[in-house]
């Protein structure tokens, strides 16, 4: 690193730590107050030194005015004077997220000096001399037992001669001498075995020890964070002139580096969308707190104001407007799930754009900045009580303990730490293993038809499991193992599958689903709330796909609406299953083995059993034509999976039920 950048890491932390200080001043006695005068004085005196140092001449100038202002005892102007160095030392990488530029604001606002074709710093945290030594020693004792298996293994290679001896004295006719020959060796191959089982046992405990350290090494405490994106929100409410309150907690958790950068720029479009949305027309300013607090193995950082909440009916009609639902869905959908669509792209509450808001794009990147860690973004809203906007992400991007498991023979896994505990369940028990349930104290999932497979497998076990809406139990087939599982972000085309918390690569390298167990529960009991059929219960679907995947998604959505659904991984499958059973609607994937996706909607138009079921096309091909060659042979709808909506998928399902419905009554 240049000394620059170690003058940004020293700056950042002077800054925090005086920012800090200005939070307690309204609170402090008069004895603390004045050390607290005392403590900023010296923390800006070091800064002007070090920016003298840099020839950073703005900084250190502004610094100096800091220090006159801090001997003046003047706290609005010391406030003042540390947001003006922030937003000089943060760059224009921070501010980005902050504030939109204008160009009026570009012509009358004092510039920092403009540095060209600068390479970004490099991501950089402070560590204890301690955890740096333990780290050290740890690796130091792996070298000493790789040392030690080395020579255990020479020893080993000696046996080879041993043997060779042995042999030899057999061939001579020397069954004595061989028989005390392999006896001796007999004996220092179980003397290795035993020091190499030992040695091995006690590597691998120092190699996990080196690993604990080096993870504890990525951690910093996110109050600096934190801090900056509490600035963010007073720079937006100083542009509308408001006189906010602003609250910090949870700055004391220490927390992986790469997850506060990725995390710090979405908090920075919640925090002055709660600002711009939710204090604005609110008399006094309000108050907006940004926080962290931890959940399992997930953290969730947050930001609340008390503003007047959001108006879910301008979400309703936008909705209806958009396309997003027909005006029958809209009239039921629930209060959280139009609030969900506030991270949608373009979705916003201010009836026209401004320079500071109204384009719909913060809650979006929010959500996206998310998703590429493998969480997302909660919105709760109450009229007259405020918005809660909450970024729910793993607390570890390098590996996440969780459970491996099996359901119908397909390997899947959740989370270590949303386990409570497992329970065998009794085989003469198995009708307790029922669709999600919303009432009792304790909810079980039978997970296979959630997830578009068979209900019941060889064995259940029920993982238990704690979650806001109350404690659950999710029937599987088996524990595989515990293991510590690098995830990977959910592909983006499923991404509004909240169940789905991302992905793993196992030991054969396929991508297999890592699932959120409480966003599962949540989507099974909120979803089917509502029957989609009007009048009488609606028939089953069949999905046919050859993608675990992608037939795992469509199924899960449908069941968690209520429909009963099958599913069959090949087009010849799908026909046999169709024979056998009356079905509402096919949904079929094209490109598959064998028969593909236009076979059999040919097949199917000329069955006089099938042909008026409807077919609903799901694909990732979109050559031109495919589209006008689907419906042309009689499919009812064609969805690219690139633009794959689940609201739209269940409208679709519903609107061709109806009309099948209609038809039969005709």
């Amino acid at each position: 690193m240049e000394t620059r950048d170690y003058f940004r890491i020293e700056a950042n932390e002077l800054i925090a730590r005086m920012t800090a200080d200005l939070r307690e001043l309204p609170s402090a006695d008069a004895e603390r107050a004045e050390a607290i005068w005392r403590e900023m004085g010296r923390a800006a005196h070091t800064l002007k030194g070090a920016a003298h140092v840099v020839r950073e001449t703005e900084i250190a100038r502004l610094s100096h005015v800091l220090e006159d202002a801090i001997a003046a005892r003047q706290n609005a102007e010391a406030s003042r004077l540390v947001d003006d160095l922030a937003s000089r030392i943060e760059g224009p990488g921070q501010q980005a997220a902050s504030a939109p530029t204008t160009e009026e604001q570009m012509q009358t606002s004092p510039a920092a000096p403009v540095k060209t074709e600068s390479a970004p710093a490099p991501e950089t945290l402070r560590v204890e001399v301690s955890a740096t030594d333990a780290l050290l020693k740890a690796l130091s004792e792996c070298t000493v037992l790789l040392t030690s298996m080395r020579s255990t293994l020479d020893a080993a290679a000696k046996q080879r001669d041993t043997l060779a001896e042995a042999a030899r004295q057999l061939r001579a006719g020397a069954r004595a001498l061989a028989e005390e020959t392999l006896e001796r060796a007999s004996m220092q191959s179980r003397r290795l075995q035993a020091e190499s089982g030992d040695c091995w046992t006690r590597l691998r405990r120092q190699i996990s020890e080196a690993d604990r350290i080096a993870h504890t090494l990525r951690l910093a405490p996110a109050q600096e964070m934190l801090l900056r994106v509490e600035r963010t929100a007073r720079r937006a409410a100083e542009e509308l002139g408001l006189a906010i309150e602003s609250i910090v907690s949870g700055g004391e958790e220490r927390v992986d580096i790469h997850l506060l950068s990725s995390a710090e720029e979405a908090l920075s479009h919640m925090a002055r969308n709660a600002v711009v949305h939710g204090l604005r027309a609110k008399s006094g300013g309000g108050r907006v707190e940004i926080g962290i607090r931890r959940e399992g193995s997930h953290l969730r950082f947050f930001v609340r104001d008390n503003g007047g909440g959001i108006d879910v009916e301008h979400l309703r009609t936008e909705a209806v407007s958009r396309g997003w639902m027909t005006p029958e869905i809209a009239r039921e959908a629930s209060r959280a799930h139009l609030l969900d669509m506030l991270a949608r792209p373009g979705v916003t509450t201010h009836a026209a754009p401004g320079t500071m808001a109204g384009r719909g794009i913060g809650l979006d990147v929010a959500r996206t900045r998310a998703r590429r860690v493998g969480g997302d973004v909660l919105i709760q809203s109450q009229p007259g009580q405020g918005t809660t906007v909450t970024l729910r992400v793993p607390e570890s991007l390098l590996a996440l303990p969780c459970i491996v498991l099996e359901i119908a023979g397909h390997p899947f896994a959740v989370p270590l730490a949303a386990v409570e505990q497992t329970k065998q369940i009794a085989r003469h028990r198995k009708d307790m293993l029922l669709p999600a349930q919303s009432s009792g104290d304790t909810n079980v999932l039978d997970c296979g038809p959630l997830l578009g497979l068979p209900r019941y497998g060889k064995g259940k076990i029920a993982l238990e499991v704690q979650s806001p809406a109350g404690r659950i139990s999710l029937g599987v087939d088996r524990i595989v193992r515990v293991e510590d599982l690098v995830l990977e972000p959910t592909p983006e085309r499923w991404q509004t599958a909240d169940w789905i918390m991302g992905t793993y690569v196992d030991e054969t390298g396929r991508a297999r689903l890592v699932l959120d167990p409480t966003r599962l529960r949540h989507e099974a009991i909120s979803a089917s709330r509502t029957n989609p059929a009007e009048e009488a219960p609606a028939p089953p679907v069949l999905v046919i796909d050859d993608s675990l995947t992608s037939r795992t998604l469509i199924a899960n959505i449908l069941a968690s609406a209520g429909y009963e659904v099958d599913t069959a991984i090949s087009a010849e499958a799908g026909l046999e299953k169709a024979r056998a059973r009356h079905y509402g609607i096919f949904f079929v994937d094209v490109e598959m083995p064998g028969m593909d996706g236009f076979q059999f909607v040919r097949t199917t138009r000329a069955d006089m059993q099938m042909q008026q079921v409807p077919v609903v096309m799901i694909t990732s091909r979109n050559l031109p034509g495919d589209r006008e060659r689907g419906l042309a042979l009689g499919a009812s709808e064609y969805i690219v999976k690139s633009d794959f909506d689940q609201n739209k998928l269940l409208a679709t399902a519903a609107d061709l039920l109806r009309g099948t419905q209609r038809a039969g009554r005709q």
